[in-house]
């Protein structure tokens, strides 16, 4: 035992005897830890990876839109506006997945680029149509006023004035259809308005024409050697802001999970993308000509391409209007605001037609010309002095109504019961039918159709070329520190 104790080590001292003298064996990892690890590993990676490269995209696209909001600008001149138009993405789904996508990938980038927006939310068909439509006709009305026009003057007396008619008359500078249907919308109410517009300056170049023959027949039958009028120029000048498309990849259903799993890591391609076409409209450019393959696009957007199936159409397209009449019935317009430039027209035109009976009618009658009328004193005294009686009209007996026994009574407040009864459930079939109705035209409402635009085409409307603004480089190398924020994203 002794010769054991001496032949062993001596203890380390001090602090080497904390020191393990032999590494303990890390165990090996089981099956399910490895598999644990994998995928959670995996998760964190691609979520890091997304952020990463999202941080990226949002400092480029911050940095140029900053460049672009930094730029000088007239004091005169309005900042850039643009309609944004959004709808439901599907017909069984809600607004609010259009809208947390415009919030989400378009309006930081308009904010940062200071451009100036009108959000149009449409819940009903025919909204963007209209709007778009009524904008586009009065932005023709202000472009064909002058300063000496009277009846800007009758509209316009101050200086204030004045540049609310500056900044009126350059309404919108684009128009943004977020989704297929409302491209399809805008297309069509711009087709509406620019038939609309060449109509009513046809019926105007004709009230002109009629009047410079009047005048020019007058002048040539006077005695006088006067200058016979110029002919009337018809006006031809047009204001068309461009139009642009976004699509809205919106998915929902087992079917598309694989997608969804891909767009969810890869976030980053979506506020690349979106990001880069909101900067082409505020920098004004690439912009290109409208052309027929331009109408379909969106048409493979995955909710109208699964209306498209839902419904039947093998193409994907249905060949029909895109707004039927039977909308404009289930979904009334509501009644239009009062415009200033018709109610200063019409307060105009009374006042003519009031002088005009006052010169015709000639002077009031006065005391003197009662006495020189034989008997017409008389008459305005007895009319003076004659009391104003009433005239009372007999009124005819009401018949008797018999009183009714108890029994009776019972029974006509049965039947009264039972017509209201029958009345309410009446009403509430009616209702449903209707909400039925309704839910049937919106889906056949969300099926792509082919839209058919001559007037658009004719006019050489411009289109946001946002395809190629994807490709685009920066304007400027703006470095953007990583303390800024870029506000709402």
């Amino acid at each position: 035992m002794a010769d054991a104790t001496a032949g062993s080590a001596p203890p380390a001292a001090g602090w080497r005897r904390f020191i393990p003298t032999k590494i303990p064996k890390i165990p090996r990892p089981s099956r399910g830890m490895v598999i644990f690890g994998s995928i959670v590993g995996t998760y964190a990676l691609l979520i890091y990876r997304d952020r990463h490269l999202t941080a990226e995209v949002r400092r480029e696209l911050e940095g140029e839109a900053k460049y672009l909001a930094a730029q000088p600008q007239d004091p005169r001149e309005r900042v850039r506006k643009v309609a944004v138009f959004l709808q439901r993405p599907a017909p069984d789904e809600s607004i609010r997945a259009t809208r947390e996508y415009f919030r989400k990938y378009i309006k930081p980038v308009l904010d940062a680029a200071a451009v100036d927006y009108d959000l149009v939310e449409a819940f009903e068909p025919g909204v963007i149509a209209r709007h778009t439509c009524g904008t586009l006709v009065k932005k023709q009305a202000y472009l064909a006023w002058t300063a000496d026009d009277a009846l800007r003057a009758h509209v316009l007396t101050t200086a204030a004035d004045d540049v609310k008619f500056k900044f009126r008359m350059h309404d919108y500078d684009g128009y943004l259809a977020v989704g297929r249907k409302p491209f399809e919308e805008v297309l069509v109410g711009y087709d509406s308005a620019l038939r609309q517009i060449e109509a009513e300056r046809d019926a105007e170049h004709e009230a002109k024409l009629a009047e410079y023959h009047s005048a020019r027949s007058a002048a040539e039958s006077s005695w006088f050697s006067a200058a016979p009028p110029s002919p009337p120029a018809r006006e031809h000048r047009l204001a068309l802001p461009p139009v642009a498309y976004l699509p809205v990849d919106w998915m929902t259903g087992m079917r598309t999970w694989p997608f969804r799993i891909y767009r969810w890591f890869n976030d980053w391609e979506r506020i690349r993308d979106a990001g880069r076409a909101t900067l082409a409209i505020a920098r004004r450019g690439p912009v290109r000509e409208l052309v027929a393959d331009d109408l379909a696009l969106g048409v493979d957007e995955w909710s109208v391409h699964r209306a498209a199936v839902d419904n039947g159409v093998a193409e994907g397209v249905a060949d029909e209007p895109v707004l039927v009449p039977e909308y404009e019935q289930m979904w009334p317009a509501p009644k239009p605001k009062e415009n200033p430039a018709e109610k200063a027209a019409a307060e105009m035109a009374a006042a003519s037609a009031a002088a005009a009976a006052a010169a015709a009618a000639g002077p009031a009658p006065t005391v003197a010309d009662l006495f020189a009328v034989p008997g017409a004193l008389r008459d305005v005294t007895q009319q003076i002095d004659a009391p104003a009686t009433p005239e009372f009209v007999s009124e005819a007996a009401e018949p008797a109504v018999p009183e009714l026994s108890g029994a009776e009574r019972k029974a006509q407040e049965k039947a009264e019961k039972e017509a209201e009864k029958q009345k309410k459930e009446q009403e509430a079939r009616d209702k449903e039918e209707l909400a039925k109705r309704k839910a049937q035209l919106w889906r056949q409402y969300f099926v792509p159709k082919r839209v058919h635009v001559p007037a658009v085409l004719a006019a050489h409307v411009e289109i946001y070329d946002t395809v190629k603004s994807r490709e685009m480089v920066p304007l400027a190398p703006v470095e953007v520190s990583d303390e800024e924020t870029f506000v709402q994203w």
